[in-house]
């Protein structure tokens, strides 16, 4: 999956020293905060530091006290939920395959949809909970800190060799505490709503990766399902070829009869069960090893990733504009196709996932999610269990009024 969420206590990077090289090794780039609120005395943007990141994922102050009040209540608390957001896999071939500029503007780029999506869930889904048994929300800064790999768990590939594709992805492994700026106490996070967010992030992060892309001269198509689509160029059959872990996961699944869109629990705990140690993969030569593997495809990889970009094309805006307006001009007859009531976290997606391939920036869903309520298009007609706002068309209210009326 393009966005996924896990409660970061099922695994043991976060835990062991050891283990968390595997975020703060030197193998990979060095993690970023996300913390555009500064809470607990972070800096935004800057390099995570081991130290400060083991004191925060067990809620500790600079003294080693506890940060959070009432401790006794938060023995089986989870420290931290890691967030993983994944590039399309023709992404990460061009980055894997690319010349160091082409790497650093896609690792640029993801960085870019990376922040656009964090800070639509800090927005939206960070809420700490009060009062007994959570019943109380408050709006709550999102603390996270970024972490950049670049491959897959190694699989055996088509023609025998095994290593692990090039798989570009960051762990947003989001602390499990925030001030709640009310009375400066610290509490946890209401992780259901994080969690219930997770296809908007992923919608959200696929429209700030697309237009990041195509802010630097790549051409995007196949566009699918919550907004997730390939570079333009890179044609099906490379990409099958390198998605070896996925398509080892998608046989052990076709063993059960079922495609994991259709058992995603299932697919999830396949994966689980498949893996080899990522650290048994770690080379200094792995871009050696895709660039093989791709000659042996009749790719040229000299010129393969540059040859796909075109800086100086400009992108056609009021082409985009009008396409952004078609999408959404169908989205009430989609969203209430099968269903009368719309969560919030739902139409928020439908619109991020409505940008992709518009060449417009992310950051424009929210304004044309505030234009539709503005202009009609849905009406809020409720809550839903967290308190987010529910709603519905003027059309099926409409319907509904009329089936009251004949019941009657």
């Amino acid at each position: 999956m393009v966005a996924t969420w896990n409660p970061a206590a099922a695994s043991a990077y976060y835990t062991r020293q050891r283990e968390t090289e595997y975020y703060a090794g030197s193998g990979e780039p060095s993690g970023i905060w996300y913390a555009p609120a500064g809470d607990f005395g972070l800096v935004d943007s800057s390099f995570v530091d081991r130290a400060t990141f083991d004191r925060l994922y067990h809620a500790l102050d600079e003294n080693g006290a506890s940060l959070l009040d009432q401790l006794r209540r938060h023995r089986e608390r989870t420290p931290a939920f890691d967030i993983t957001l994944s590039a399309p896999r023709s992404v990460s071939l061009v980055w894997g395959l690319g010349s160091y500029d082409t790497k650093r503007l896609i690792e640029a780029a993801q960085q870019n949809a990376v922040r656009a999506t964090l800070a639509m869930l800090e927005r939206e889904a960070t809420w700490a909970r009060r009062g007994f048994n959570g019943t109380f929300l408050e709006k709550v800064a999102l603390t996270a800190a970024t972490f950049q790999h670049g491959e897959s768990r190694k699989a055996q590939h088509s023609d025998g060799r095994v290593f692990a594709d090039p798989n570009l992805h960051t762990h947003c492994v989001c602390i499990n505490i925030a001030t709640r700026q009310s009375d400066d106490t610290v509490g946890g996070l209401h992780s259901k709503v994080i969690r219930d967010f997770k296809m908007a992030a992923g919608a959200t992060y696929h429209a700030a990766l697309a237009h990041e892309l195509e802010k630097i001269g790549f051409a995007i198509d196949r566009t699918g399902k919550n907004g997730v689509f390939e570079i333009a160029g890179v044609d099906d059959v490379t990409i099958k070829y390198f998605s070896a872990r996925r398509q080892e996961i998608e046989d052990a699944l076709a063993e059960h009869g079922v495609t994991s869109g259709e058992a995603v629990a299932l697919a999830a705990a396949v994966a689980k069960a498949t893996r080899s140690s990522k650290r048994e993969s770690v080379s200094l030569q792995r871009e050696d090893v895709w660039r093989d593997a791709a000659q042996s495809l009749g790719i040229d990889t000299e010129s393969f990733a540059d040859t796909l970009r075109a800086p100086s094309k400009a992108l056609d805006q009021d082409a985009g504009e009008r396409l952004l307006s078609e999408r959404l001009a169908a989205l009430p007859a989609i969203l209430t196709e099968h269903e009368s009531v719309i969560e919030r976290r739902e139409l928020l997606r439908s619109v991020s996932a409505a940008l992709v391939g518009t060449g417009l920036p992310a950051e424009r869903a929210e304004t044309e999610f505030n234009r539709l309520l503005s202009q009609g298009a849905f009406l809020q007609i409720g809550h839903d269990a967290h308190g987010l706002s529910c709603y519905s068309t003027p059309e099926m209210l409409a319907i509904e009024r009329q089936v009251v009326e004949h019941a009657q």
